[in-house]
Parts: structure tokens; C-alpha cells; sequence
């Protein structure tokens, strides 16, 4: 039986706010506090894991390439898409998280208990945002040891877009866990699609030079279109196609994962 380790602490701060009739804001700091000591990111170990996927992508895979290519440019051309696509990473903690508290009715335990479905949604976010600043700025200071050099105004820019790419994948993956009723099938479906996401979108390579079948993949991958945002804003320029393609998908599943938020209050995949 798969069931995180501060279940305890969970029925206990529960009982407790039930009790108090907390506003929105203090059910929001709980339940944010529940789910930052259910991502272990008290634990060191936590933080090491994180910083090590982008320091590889970027000081193995993008040096090496950098220098294969004898491409100066080279990284500053992954640099941005680099940044979004440690976003999509995000789907993976959301659904571990969400498919518990679907599948043994913790969810609508604490919406039962008075907790507001949008301090609920929104304190789930929490932890998979803080781990992805943390990630963009190991890439950030990482870019600048080995010579990349950028304006603070760019930075910025880019770290924005990336937390519009880490709140859809998040608000994606939550949407997804209404799908998914046991942990071989989250398993499954996370495998099926951590790679085909990360590499399909034009991250490493330039979309405009892909294959056409290739380009034609990549076309149907939301982490496309937020890449060539991140892309377009570095170089001065503005992508608007790009630009609504993700606004629209974010609206979307965002309005899903609300109304799926409403739907866990009395519903559970475990009698």
C-alpha cells in the first residue's frame, strides 16, 4: 500500500482546521506545508536530485554538442529552451501527488474538512515551482561558468515564461491524474511520456532545420510552443502564435483542474 509517510501529520492538521473554520489564506499555508514535507524538500537530498538534471543537460549534452558543432552560439540558443523544459518535469511530482489523493480519498477528506478547493489546487502547485526556480537558477549560474552571458532583462524574461511552462505542466498532470486510478498505470503513463516530450519539442536542435515528420511531432507538444517564447523573447522578437498557443492551453487546463478539483470533494478511487 503506496501511501505518502505524513499521512498522520495530514488527518491531524485537518481535524485541526476543521475545528478552527480557518479562512482561505491560512488553508492555503497548511496545506502548502503539507505538501512541501510531502516533496521531502526538507530533506538535503531533495535539493541535490533537482540541481543535477539540468547541470547534465547543460555541461554534458550542451557543451559537448557546443563543441561537436564548434558552434559558439550553441548555448546560448539551448540556454532558453533549456530553462522551459526543466517546467515539464513538473507532471511527474503532480501526479505522484494527486493519484495518492485521488485514489484514497485524502482529497475530499480535506475539502470535506472546509479546506477551499482553489487553497487546495493552488497549494499543490507550491512545491513543484519552488524545486523549478531552484533548477533555473543552478542552470543560470551554471550558463555562466562556462562562459554564457546574459542580461539580467533576459533572465527575467526567461524565467517568466518558465513559470507559465511549469504551472501548465503541473495543472496538465493534475488534469491527467483523473485518468489514472493505480500506480502501474501513473508509472506507465509517466514513462510514456517523459521522453517523448522532452526531446520532440525543438529544444536541442532548431525547429525550422527538423525533418519535416519531426516538425510535424513537435507541432502537437505544448512544451513547442513554450520554447519558442522563451526563444523569440531572448532574441528581441515576439512569437504570437506561440504566444496564444500557450495562453490558451494554460486557460484550459487550468479551468479543468479546477473543475476537477470541485469533482474530488466526493469522489475517490478506493471504496
Amino acid at each position: 500500500m503506496e501511501i505518502s509517510m505524513n499521512t498522520l501529520t495530514t488527518t491531524t492538521r485537518i481535524h485541526s482546521m476543521h475545528r478552527q473554520r480557518l479562512g482561505w489564506t491560512r488553508a492555503f499555508s497548511v496545506m502548502a506545508q503539507l505538501e512541501w514535507q510531502g516533496a521531502d524538500l526538507c530533506m538535503p537530498m531533495r535539493w541535490i536530485a533537482a540541481a543535477i538534471n539540468p547541470l547534465v543537460y547543460l555541461l554534458f549534452l550542451g557543451v559537448g554538442l557546443s563543441s561537436t558543432l564548434d558552434d559558439p552560439g550553441y548555448l546560448r540558443f539551448l540556454f532558453p529552451g533549456l530553462v522551459v523544459m526543466q517546467a515539464s518535469a513538473g507532471i511527474s511530482h503532480i501526479v505522484a501527488r494527486v493519484v495518492t489523493e485521488r485514489r484514497w480519498g485524502l482529497a475530499a477528506y480535506k475539502l470535506q474538512a472546509g479546506v477551499p478547493a482553489g487553497a487546495y489546487f493552488l497549494a499543490m502547485m507550491v512545491p513543484g515551482a519552488v524545486l523549478y526556480l531552484f533548477q533555473v537558477c543552478v542552470i543560470i549560474v551554471a550558463a555562466f561558468a562556462v562562459g554564457l552571458r546574459l542580461s539580467v532583462l533576459a533572465i527575467v524574461v526567461i524565467a517568466c515564461v518558465g513559470l507559465v511552462a511549469i504551472w501548465f505542466w503541473q495543472c496538465f498532470g493534475y488534469c491527467l491524474t483523473g485518468l489514472i486510478k493505480d500506480y502501474q498505470t501513473r508509472n506507465f503513463v509517466l514513462s510514456l511520456l517523459t521522453l517523448p516530450l522532452t526531446f520532440s519539442a525543438p529544444v536541442f536542435y532548431s525547429f525550422d532545420s527538423a525533418p519535416a515528420l519531426l516538425r510535424a511531432v513537435a507541432l502537437c507538444n505544448p512544451l513547442t510552443y513554450q520554447v519558442n517564447v522563451a526563444r523569440a523573447t531572448m532574441s528581441g522578437s515576439i512569437d504570437l502564435v506561440s504566444i496564444a498557443v500557450t495562453a490558451a492551453l494554460t486557460l484550459i487546463v487550468t479551468a479543468v483542474g479546477v473543475i476537477s478539483t470541485q469533482r474530488m470533494r466526493t469522489l475517490s478511487f478506493e471504496g
